[in-house]
């Protein structure tokens, strides 16, 4: 196997068709977040990846075989697109086979951090340091049987959003607006959004401008295979929900949702979920990722889960090492018997992980 390292600019229109085909051919590679136009595009954003996004191309015998994108800071290599990477993962041929050092080599890295990696996409046991799972809900059958599917698990989500529904109406002249491409009711979302950053105390990680002109540069286009989708809800004029989601084919990845707080007992972030899932089985979409973390939210909606995976990659570093003792530190407070204290270290790596993100540029 060869590696062959190159900027998302400088791919070929032939192997960004090999990465597709290779990504379709896997449930858990056919993200955006894994083809080629998710690096390419943060690439020609004025933010980090501009200078340091990278992609490897793995060939035999000159054949493209496999396909990784990722983020080439000093000697240590992250998701491209982070902090709104909500995947990363390798596509590769069926039984390909990768040596992770000699990677890591062509890279010019000592170090990979892996967070949101589909487990079935990841080519290197001995980078696993933790294992999740993403919640998804499948429309194979459409809505309907979607709703019966979640009424025999227990799950009362379609009354409850019903009866939030009719509540909603009560406030005003309810609309739903599905891939909605009026500018300004995505900045009221990005608003919301980072209002809720500040109320909850987060790091703002749409403040820097590049951040946002990615999702107003998504709503934008219009590609079957790549683009963004943005769902809305307003009684009257008013905004009071909004979803924007990464779309690429017959799947939504959920990414960024707000809603107003002067309506926040009435669920309308549920609601216009719901109002998703109807419009996406009647529209040819077959999936909706809500990806990680877990929230309670997206679990009442999940009717499947995506094993995930987080971990690293290294070779003998003092960059390697390090990462490797802050995953011991992780692993020991999470398996001993401290109560909420067990979550603090694993909270400070990803905050740490967050902010490096946006350090980058």
């Amino acid at each position: 196997m060869q590696f062959e390292c190159l900027s998302p600019l400088d791919l070929t229109e032939e192997d960004a068709d090999t990465w597709r085909r290779l990504a379709a051919l896997r449930p858990e590679t056919r993200s955006a977040f894994l083809g080629p136009d998710w690096p390419r595009w943060v690439t020609r954003l004025a933010g980090p990846d501009a200078q340091k996004g990278r992609i490897v191309i793995v060939r035999d015998a000159g054949e493209a075989v496999g396909f990784f994108s990722y983020r080439q800071c000093g000697k240590i290599a992250r998701a491209i697109g982070a902090p709104f990477a909500d995947y990363q993962g390798w596509v590769l041929k069926p039984d390909v086979r990768l040596d992770p050092l000699a990677m890591l080599a062509a890279m010019e890295v000592d170090r990979l951090d892996l967070h949101h990696t589909p487990k079935d996409s990841l080519p290197f046991e001995s980078a696993l340091r933790e294992a999740s799972a993403a919640p998804i809900v499948r429309l194979d059958e459409g809505y309907e049987a979607y709703v019966k599917e979640r009424r025999a698990a227990g799950s009362r989500i379609s009354q409850d959003c019903a009866k939030k529904r009719r509540k909603l109406q009560q406030l005003g002249r309810f609309r739903f607006t599905p891939l909605n491409r009026d500018p300004n009711d995505l900045e009221q979302l990005l608003h919301l959004k980072r209002r809720q950053y500040l109320a909850t105390g987060q790091r703002d990680v749409l403040a820097p401008s590049w951040a946002r002109e990615l999702f107003k540069g998504l709503q934008r286009l219009d590609a079957p295979w790549f683009s963004g989708a943005l769902f809305t809800l307003h009684l009257d004029d008013q905004l009071v929900a909004g979803h924007f989601a990464l779309r690429g084919g017959d799947i939504l990845h959920a990414w960024i949702i707000g809603h107003e707080a002067r309506h926040g007992a009435a669920s309308p972030g549920a609601v216009l979920i719901d109002e998703i899932l109807r419009w996406a089985s009647a529209n040819g979409v077959r999936e909706l990722d809500f990806g990680l973390p877990a929230h309670h939210y997206k679990t009442r909606f999940a009717n499947r889960w995506r094993p995930m995976a987080a971990g690293f990659l290294a070779r003998p570093s003092w960059a390697g090492a390090w990462r490797g003792l802050q995953w011991d530190v992780r692993q020991f407070a999470q398996s001993a018997p401290l109560g909420p204290v067990s979550d603090w270290p694993g909270k400070l790596m990803r905050r740490f992980d967050r902010d490096a993100a946006l350090r980058d540029g």
